[in-house]
């Protein structure tokens, strides 16, 4: 009930402002189509209450934050209406490292083959389609890391305000062909310190 209540706030809203709901940490296409229903029934009640200008559909994303969200990515935009790539979780979920522990966190890679493959795959995956894709996380706001991204085919890049400064010079600096033959040669690696060093 209550997230019925944000979602008829939310498509309130949606009358006077540009509104799109994301949706975190999904792990299945059963959770994206739960959520659309949800919508459906906050926007009849609504309708109900004699309410109008209301969106035909609202505009619903997800988050790619688990491993299993970025292998069935395709499935995922046949359903969502854009994507984000949270890659602090997708870390922490793909090489199984609490990232909040101190013994721990340094195994949480963003150079890791194993996460940059999944983004590479999320990013091939919705090329195709009509449903766009950012970064979000640490990754997108690191001037390295955000490199690989470029490479890799990410154009939208979600960063703390104090990043963006250093990222766009660095993008200034690296042509994108550079950046995608980085993120190639990155892919054939086998450790996150050789990809760190390249």
């Amino acid at each position: 009930e209550v997230f019925r209540e944000q979602l008829r706030a939310m498509l309130l809203a949606g009358r006077e402002a540009d509104v799109r709901v994301v949706v975190p940490m999904v792990s299945s296409i059963s959770e994206v189509r739960w959520v659309k229903e949800m919508v459906a029934e906050a926007r009849r009640e609504l309708v109900e209450r004699g309410e109008e200008g209301l969106f035909d559909e609202l505009p619903l994303g997800v988050m790619i934050e688990v491993p299993s969200a970025a292998l069935v990515a395709d499935q995922f935009a046949r359903e969502a209406s854009f994507m984000s790539i949270g890659t602090n979780d997708l870390i922490q979920y793909t090489m199984a490292v609490d990232r909040s522990s101190r013994r721990l966190a340094h195994l949480a890679s963003p150079f890791d083959p194993a996460v940059l493959r999944l983004i590479a795959h999320v990013v091939r995956a919705v090329a195709e389609r009509t449903c766009p894709v950012s970064v979000c996380g640490a990754m997108a706001g690191d001037p390295l890391t955000a490199i690989l991204l470029l490479g890799l085919g990410v154009r939208e890049f979600s960063m703390e305000v104090a990043a963006i400064a250093e990222v766009r010079e660095t993008f200034r600096r690296i042509p994108e062909e550079e950046a995608r033959q980085v993120a190639e040669h990155a892919r054939d690696m086998s450790s996150d310190g050789e990809i760190d060093q390249l």
